[in-house]
């Protein structure tokens, strides 16, 4: 079971990583569009 829970855990925080780095990456792409 400690096991699993660890293994979900890093599912999660690897989840939430990508999105954030999207999340950010879009954020840029509006900047420079907005000063282009």
């Amino acid at each position: 079971m400690a096991k699993y829970s660890t293994e979900f855990k890093v599912m999660v925080v690897k989840e939430y990583l990508k999105n954030t780095i999207g999340y950010s990456q879009l954020a840029k792409n509006i900047k420079y569009h907005k000063n282009a």
